[in-house]
């Protein structure tokens, strides 16, 4: 029997084409579209492409995440497909996967693919990853592993990928390393995924209020650097966010005026987290700042972008305060 996968398209550079120049308009093309431009026919699998919507994942939203959340779980749940992928720009990728990876039912394999160049580009690369991700996709114990990006022929854990901006290797995992590898036409396996909580084990695949989310929490990201100023960071929080994620310097570390700053701002309520803005930055309790003293939750190893979907995440699903260093330590 032909295995049953559902394209859900979003756009991205994958569906963009070139304009006069150098440049690109991204999600020009459909789902549809890039399917029919395959080279030949898919054997053993039956195809059929949704639009999800029709963006550069620069502009990727809530409101999508939550349609596109919505569908995975509906066709799951209904059993009437066999493994999911999704079509999805590339520089907001980690952050659409991971947040799947969070709150999907993990009942199939769910695997977001992308491209670096446009699709009528000189030898694009987004054919052949659409096609080895439905390869991947005809692998039923890849749902084990929660949603997965594949890229360059590389399979990737949500958990853990990121975009590097390198076109020789756009995505890597740290500090995993990928999951897996499409050799000789299957996905080679090098190990099941993440030891972190996922899809069917997460306590956000079936919350009501995640589900039934109508205003995302306001969870900004602010960016320490060296001669930082204290107004800055003053007027991020003169907005009032709910929480607030600081992307700092090497072990999330932040200038000494800010600590304070930050302190009187978790006895205002607001959750802070410190995350690094390092590429392979990890941010452990208590080691050059005092969370305990200050109040702070650190992020281990989740770079800032993904510490802020998973306190969103938290957040919406009305996560008490005092429980949310126990979440990121789970996921």
């Amino acid at each position: 029997m032909a295995r049953r996968i559902a394209i859900l398209a979003t756009g991205g550079t994958i569906a963009g084409t070139r304009r006069a120049g150098d440049g690109y308009t991204a999600a020009t093309l459909s789902g549809q579209e890039l399917l029919s431009a395959l080279p030949g026919c898919l054997p053993g699998i039956d195809v059929r492409c949704e639009q999800i919507a029709n963006v550069g994942s620069q502009s990727m939203t809530g409101e999508i995440w939550l349609h596109l959340m919505h569908r995975i779980n509906a066709l799951q749940s209904a059993g009437s497909v066999d493994a999911i992928v999704v079509t999805h720009g590339t520089d907001t990728l980690e952050e659409t996967a991971y947040f799947l990876h969070l709150t999907t039912l993990g009942k199939c394999p769910v695997i977001l693919t992308g491209a670096m160049k446009p699709a009528d580009a000189h030898a694009p690369d987004g054919p052949e990853n659409l096609l080895h991700a439905l390869t991947a996709a005809q692998q039923p114990e890849l749902a084990k592993a929660g949603v997965l990006v594949l890229m360059d022929g590389w399979l990737h854990s949500a958990r853990y990928v990121y975009k590097t901006g390198n076109p020789d290797q756009a995505f890597v995992s740290w500090p995993s390393g990928p999951v897996g590898q499409i050799r000789e036409g299957h996905a080679k396996l090098f190990h099941g995924g993440p030891d972190a909580c996922h899809t069917f084990q997460s306590h956000f695949s079936n919350n009501a209020d995640v589900a039934e989310l109508a205003n995302w929490p306001q969870v900004p990201v602010f960016y320490a650097t060296a001669h930082t100023q204290p107004q800055w960071l003053a007027s991020w929080l003169e907005q009032r966010p709910l929480a607030l994620v600081v992307a700092g310097v090497g072990a999330g570390n932040v200038d000494i005026r800010l600590l304070d700053m930050l302190a009187q701002a978790v006895h205002q309520q607001v959750v802070v987290v410190r995350s690094s803005h390092c590429d392979m930055g990890r941010v452990a309790r208590n080691i050059e700042i005092d969370d305990d003293r200050f109040g702070f939750i650190a992020a281990g190893d989740l770079n800032p972008q993904k510490a802020r979907v998973l306190l969103m995440v938290a957040l919406a699903a009305q996560t008490p305060v005092s429980l949310l260093q126990q979440v990121f330590n789970t996921y």
